[in-house]
């Protein structure tokens, strides 16, 4: 018997992650709700937001920067929404809108619109989970192209 080993002539594919489904990769859905559930969690708790000049703001925890919150919650609901449009299914943006716009025009936020973002977002986290890399990623750049 030989010491020397054959090289394997089996040709190695690539994985193609782009065309993964979400559900294998949870903790880029986790990434995106949980910026809303920790904005939901500080009104709830506390009532207290970050503001820059003015401007309600929230760190995101694995970049360490500070991103505007309407402008976010805004592009999620936009992002649904050409979702939506794709798939002829109608999504539960608007509670996200509502909060967004509170935020921009500095409205009163009730306890009553922190539920409603709540209640809609286990509809909006199962539809991620059934996304693939490839198509959440059109999705991102076509919210990007429009803002």
């Amino acid at each position: 018997m030989s010491r020397h080993h054959r090289p394997d002539r089996r040709a190695h594919k690539r994985l193609d992650m782009g065309n993964a489904v979400l559900a294998t990769m949870p903790w880029k859905v986790d990434k995106t709700f949980s910026m809303i559930e920790g904005i939901l969690k500080r009104l709830e708790t506390t009532g207290d937001i970050d503001t820059v000049k003015g401007e309600p703001v929230f760190q995101a925890p694995d970049r360490h920067e500070w991103f505007d919150i309407a402008p976010a919650l805004e592009g999620t609901a936009r992002f649904f929404e050409i979702h939506a449009e794709t798939v002829g299914r109608d999504m539960p943006t608007a509670p996200l809108r509502q909060l967004a716009n509170k935020f921009m025009y500095g409205v009163m936020i009730f306890p009553s619109d922190t539920e409603l973002v709540r209640d809609s977002l286990p509809a909006l986290r199962a539809e991620s989970l059934k996304m693939t890399l490839n198509y959440a990623d059109t999705l991102s750049q076509a919210v990007q192209e429009a803002a």
